[in-house]
């Protein structure tokens, strides 16, 4: 009769302990599944780029009907003599259970995306036109914070903006102007009270290469 009892107190626990399994399963999905037409399009363009078919980058763009910022910055990377590759990262920048989607290596980060409305959605990208003189960057800070700079390569000045990140979108903290070729820095006109990221820190992924 005991072993009896026994064996209906497992039977009655197991679907409470398959339940928790699956709540626990839930509580640890960070969202990288949504970013997954964001991965497939990279891995397009990164194969396109590795065998120099620029015309065909160029279509593919305009077929996924992608941002101007996008656009931009992939287009831009098959007129460089020798492009570099973008790799790309998952981090929870501002550790609210949500990642966002980075796109760069250890040295730059040239993209960053984040979710809103569970849809993957462009913040910025920072890369230098081959040709134009257009220039932009971005930097991670400790706390969370994504600071952005736009410029031209002959402008005096560059436009500088502070975004917070949460899983509701992206609120603008400060937007300032900042005089090129003077002592001050990014974060120090932004006013930023976090060290930056370091990027070396990240373990980039390269794209699969597809056919």
């Amino acid at each position: 009769m005991k072993k009896y009892w026994m064996m209906m107190i497992v039977a009655l626990c197991l679907p409470i302990l398959a339940s928790c399994g699956g709540n626990q399963s839930r509580e640890n999905d960070t969202g990288q599944d949504l970013y997954k037409e964001v991965l497939e399009r990279y891995k397009r363009y990164v194969s396109l780029l590795n065998q120099g078919k620029r015309e065909e980058l160029q279509k593919d763009l305009k077929e996924n009907k992608v941002s101007p910022e996008e656009f931009g910055y992939i287009f831009t990377l098959s007129t460089y003599e020798k492009p570099v590759a973008p790799e790309y990262v998952f981090s929870d920048l501002n550790k609210d259970g949500q990642d966002e989607l980075l796109i760069g290596n250890g040295q730059n980060l040239t993209a960053v995306y984040y979710l809103e409305n569970q849809k993957p959605t462009l913040l910025h990208t920072g890369y230098a036109a081959s040709a134009g003189g257009f220039r932009s960057s971005l930097s991670l800070y400790e706390n969370g914070q994504v600071s952005y700079a736009n410029w031209h390569s002959t402008s005096p000045e560059m436009d500088l903006t502070l975004y917070s990140l949460n899983n509701k979108g992206v609120k603008i903290v400060k937007e300032m102007t900042l005089k090129i070729g003077g002592n001050e820095k990014v974060a120090q006109v932004l006013e930023v009270s976090s060290e930056e990221v370091d990027l070396t820190k990240f373990d980039w992924k390269a794209f699969e290469i597809v056919n």
